[in-house]
């Protein structure tokens, strides 16, 4: 979601607006529902790299806080985008056992092959024999620097989001004294 991020920061900064300085004026209602739904994905991650155990209800708790706190600022620009896009990762969690579905094709086109082995990982499993395989982690994705990714359809739409919700909400801010 970073360079989704990014993205967003550039085009609006080709269009004239100052980016860096909205941040400080982004508003938005039960931020910390925001916050609880990331940090625990990042905890997870965390519990499982230490540990090896996995716990996938707690994968799906965090993305229905996160669906939550994304539907009280649902009227925010491109944040419907945003909603439906961790809405269907959420779903393809749901349907695969609480792990999102990763293709090794998918993998391989991106050259991360060496991210395929999934016993000890919080929150992917093979895509072989799962449900709803459109939904899962299929598409590569390329950046300048050489970080690789395997994005959803899900991740695709948040990202347009998340370009929507920055390119709208930044503008020069003009304090009168």
């Amino acid at each position: 979601m970073f360079y989704f991020l990014i993205i967003g920061f550039l085009i609006a900064a080709l269009k004239g607006n100052n980016p860096i300085t909205t941040l400080q004026h982004i508003e938005f209602r039960a931020s910390y529902l925001l916050f609880i739904g990331l940090g625990i994905q990042i905890a997870l991650a965390y519990y499982t790299a230490a540990t090896g155990e996995s716990l996938p209800y707690v994968l799906e708790a965090a993305f229905i806080v996160l669906v939550l706190s994304l539907m009280i600022n649902r009227g925010k620009p491109g944040i419907k985008l945003v909603l439906a896009g961790c809405s269907l990762n959420l779903a393809a969690l749901l349907f695969n056992g609480g792990k999102m579905p990763v293709s090794y094709k998918a993998l391989q086109i991106a050259d991360l092959e060496h991210l395929s082995d999934y016993s000890s990982a919080s929150r992917h499993q093979h895509m072989d024999s799962q449900h709803i395989q459109w939904l899962g982690d299929w598409i590569p994705f390329f950046t300048p620097i050489g970080t690789n990714y395997v994005l959803s359809p899900g991740d695709l739409v948040i990202g347009a989001g998340l370009i929507i919700y920055i390119v709208r909400i930044t503008k020069w801010r003009v304090t009168v004294i």
